[in-house]
């Protein structure tokens, strides 16, 4: 199941890889030099069953449903249960390159959405990484170090992955619109 969940997690990062290099917005300006960055639209994808019934399997794994877990004791005030030992996810910092890190950095409302899972990878350190996306509000990708300790999983980590600022993240929205409309299987 751990390989399955690996390999379809590869499978979707290329999907999406190959999505962006086919759409990218430099492409898109090369064709049609009249059309403004502003009033630019890119054409949502279109998934078969078969790669929607892989994808959907991500929302069945232990830790995506321990975002959900972890964001749920968050706006509860519970920060001692789902997060472990440590408070890096909740306390707010930036990195030198610009990385805004912590929970606490993010308006509430952000959590209060249900999300979807953009990518997730194993991470050095152990756990995942899980990049989502928070229907209500999606201008920002997100990216959430879930880890399985002794007590179960936690959140390790939480952070707003910078590469995607609002351009990005503008035709990611168009794009992948099924999923923001998708409220069966957002968490």
């Amino acid at each position: 199941m751990k390989r399955k969940n690996l390999l379809f997690g590869g499978v979707l990062v290329l999907l999406l890889a190959v999505g962006y290099i086919l759409y990218s917005p430099n492409q898109a300006s090369e064709q049609n030099t009249s059309v403004s960055s502003a009033e630019e639209t890119f054409t949502e994808l279109d998934f078969s069953a078969e790669q929607l019934k892989d994808y959907y399997i991500v929302y069945e794994n232990p830790f995506v449903i321990a975002i959900r877990t972890s964001l749920n004791n968050y706006l509860d005030g519970n920060i001692d249960t789902g997060f472990g030992d440590t408070t890096t996810a909740i306390d707010s910092s930036t990195g030198d390159d610009g990385t805004v890190y912590g929970l606490d950095s993010f308006d509430k409302e952000y959590y209060q959405s249900k999300f979807i899972v953009f990518a997730r990878n194993e991470y050095n350190w152990g756990g995942e990484l899980i990049n989502i996306v928070f229907v209500d509000k999606p201008d920002k990708l997100f990216t959430a170090w879930m880890y399985k300790g002794a007590s179960g999983y936690e959140m390790r980590g939480f952070s707003q992955n910078t590469t995607f600022g609002a351009p990005e993240m503008k035709k990611f929205n168009q794009q992948y619109a099924k999923f923001f409309r998708d409220t069966e299987h957002s968490l």
